[in-house]
């Protein structure tokens, strides 16, 4: 058990193990053997007292647990759904391996009371009562007295296995004058074995049937091993198969980073041959007007923008990586925060000729808040919503909801929306629903995962849906709230721009 639980540590990398066993299933639960465990830790195992994570995993022997198996690892590490698995799969072999320790022990010692015959003998007459059991048998079906299973029917100590009818054995003898197949064996105690058996008629001098004998062995070994084989693939299947599903999603991760890669090129090398374009053009004089220079001019700026807004995204994307990204939380009213973000975009809207509107009650939205990254996450998904809608309009409403006690804002668009199978993919790292070099709408495509780190910071959480292409899309935020004094009744409408054309 010992080279055992050292294999495990070096397999899974966990140095830390523990077994306990118990020999009857009344007996308490005792500490077997340890791996890299301190003498205090073996005194006293429970996680609060270790300070320590730990995975306890059953050993079952026909479904019946005979001790536990306990891997210890630092919080810091923990438990992955991989290790679980592994660990289990140890466990098993364990107990297959102390298993066949014992099996063999079992062995050795029938071989020393089965020198004379290693197999069951009965004879039982015409109408089913057993005359004669040799030794062996006795032995197996717990005969103690000898006297036992003289007189005691056939057809209750061996009982046809697998059939769809429910005949006895005895009338199978009768109906096909022999039987050669699997019984199961009830002792005298009431246990049960499979055994497989041989039963043929055995005749008197004058060649009259006179009684029927019966030659078979204990097959449960064989069960076992047939069911370890079978349990063993089972958990190789099934290791397969998440090893095979892990494959497919790094595959799948490895595509959307290199598409990542090519369309966030495109993004910055674009905008820079713009700004490079137009200030050689401004440097060597090519302008004639003031006009005409105005223009060069603000397309520089507005490229670099961009630029700023992409780099800026990417460099998010990595402090969410790292875990660096920072939220100082205080407690105030996001509504000043929602108004000011939507204040921001008039101009956008306006140009594109969408309505942009913002309701909000009259009073205070009270929560726990970063009021710039509030503001960033409503830039971004105000950004987007206008960036994707061509006609008709965008809004925002929030609002305090009574149970849960939450401050909601719901931002909706009539855009262009999200196919159903595509939108599974928000919220996924260097995933975007429209990957290729030629898409209408620019950007990094990580505003929505640096978005979901925002508000998950900042203890919310974000969730997106659209009926499909053409049927717009609608944004959900809500965060905790904190105690408010609501005026009931009191609700406002703010216009932040009302454009028709």
């Amino acid at each position: 058990i010992r080279s055992a639980l050292d294999a495990m540590a070096e397999a899974t990398g966990f140095p830390d193990w523990a077994l306990f066993r118990r020999e009857r299933d009344t007996e308490p639960y005792t500490l077997t053997a340890t791996r890299g465990l301190s003498d205090g830790a073996q005194r006293d195992l429970d996680p609060e007292a270790t300070g320590v994570d730990i995975c306890s995993v059953p050993l079952l022997e026909r479904g019946v647990p005979k001790g536990v198996l306990q891997c210890f690892s630092s919080p810091a590490r923990g438990f992955g759904a991989n290790d679980v698995t592994l660990i289990r799969w140890l466990a098993s072999q364990l107990t297959q391996g102390m298993k066949r320790i014992q099996l063999e022990s079992r062995d050795q010692l029938l071989a020393s009371y089965m020198r004379s015959t290693d197999e069951m003998l009965i004879g039982f007459d015409l109408e089913g009562n057993i005359t004669y059991a040799n030794p062996a048998t006795r032995r197996a079906l717990g005969d103690s007295s000898n006297e036992e299973l003289r007189g005691r029917a056939i057809n209750a100590t061996f009982i046809p296995s697998g059939r769809e009818d429910s005949a006895t054995l005895l009338e199978l003898l009768r109906k096909e004058g022999g039987f050669s197949g699997e019984l199961m064996c009830c002792t005298v105690s009431g246990g049960r074995f499979p055994t497989e058996a041989t039963v043929s008629r055995t005749l008197d001098r004058e060649g009259n049937e006179g009684a029927w004998v019966l030659v078979g062995r204990d097959i449960s070994e064989r069960r076992e091993r047939e069911e370890e084989i079978k349990s063993r693939s089972e958990q190789l299947e099934l290791i397969n198969d998440q090893l095979q599903l892990a494959n497919e999603k790094l595959a799948a991760g490895s595509q959307m980073k290199n598409e990542f890669l090519a369309n966030t090129s495109h993004e910055l090398r674009t905008p820079l041959n713009a700004v490079i374009g137009f200030a050689t053009l401004l440097e060597q004089g090519m302008t004639e007007t003031e006009a005409e220079r105005k223009s060069f001019a603000k397309s520089i700026r507005e490229s670099a923008e961009h630029l700023l807004v992409v780099i800026n995204d990417i460099l998010d994307l990595a402090k969410v990586e790292a875990g660096r990204f920072e939220v100082a939380l205080e407690a105030g009213d996001a509504t000043p925060t929602i108004l000011a973000a939507v204040d921001t975009l008039v101009p956008v809207a306006l140009r594109k000729g969408i309505q942009l509107t913002a309701e909000a009650p009259a009073s205070a939205l009270e929560m726990q808040l970063d009021p710039a990254r509030l503001r960033q996450v409503l830039l971004n998904l105000l950004g987007n919503a206008i960036k994707f809608t061509d006609k008709g309009d965008v809004s925002i409403r929030a609002w305090r909801q009574e149970s849960p006690a939450e401050i909601r804002i719901l931002v909706k668009d009539t855009g262009i929306g999200i196919a159903k199978e595509d939108q599974a993919r928000l919220f996924v790292k260097f995933s975007q629903v429209d990957d290729s070099y030629k898409r209408r709408h620019q950007g990094a495509g990580l505003g929505l995962v640096i978005t979901k780190s925002l508000v998950q910071r900042m203890g919310g959480r974000i969730s997106m849906e659209s009926d499909g292409v053409g049927l717009g899309t609608r944004v959900m935020l809500a965060f905790p709230a904190a105690s408010n004094e609501m005026n009931p009744g009191q609700r406002g409408t703010h216009a932040a721009a009302n454009h028709d054309r």
